[in-house]
């Protein structure tokens, strides 16, 4: 063996945090929420797009909620969340595109 992949898995101290954030996921998947947190929103986009979604609830559960995940996912369902979310993302990306120039323009004067 080379020890490439040495690696040690090490029992969690604490489980809660990640039970608390699976239910939160089970909670607005499996149920009829019509309304729902951004960071919900924003936490199930990033588990379904690294497809981890079926490794934790199973791909038969999940293929029978495809629809509701699509809704929530493309902000069906959300509404302002998504819409505070979205313009959060491109506050941050105008600052961090606008700064350095500003920076750069008094650093020179």
């Amino acid at each position: 063996m080379l020890f490439i992949f040495n690696r040690r898995i090490y029992p969690e101290i604490n489980p809660k945090p990640e039970k608390e954030i699976i239910d939160r996921i089970r909670e607005a998947i499996f149920a009829e929420h019509h309304k729902l947190d951004a960071r919900t929103v924003v936490l199930i986009s990033l588990v379904d797009g690294s497809d981890l979604l079926n490794q934790t609830f199973g791909r038969k559960e999940i293929k029978s909620r495809k629809n509701r995940i699509k809704k929530i996912t493309n902000g069906d369902l959300t509404g302002q969340a998504t819409r505070e979310v979205i313009e959060a993302c491109q506050t941050a990306l105008i600052v961090a595109a606008i700064m350095p120039a500003m920076i750069s323009t008094t650093v020179h004067n």
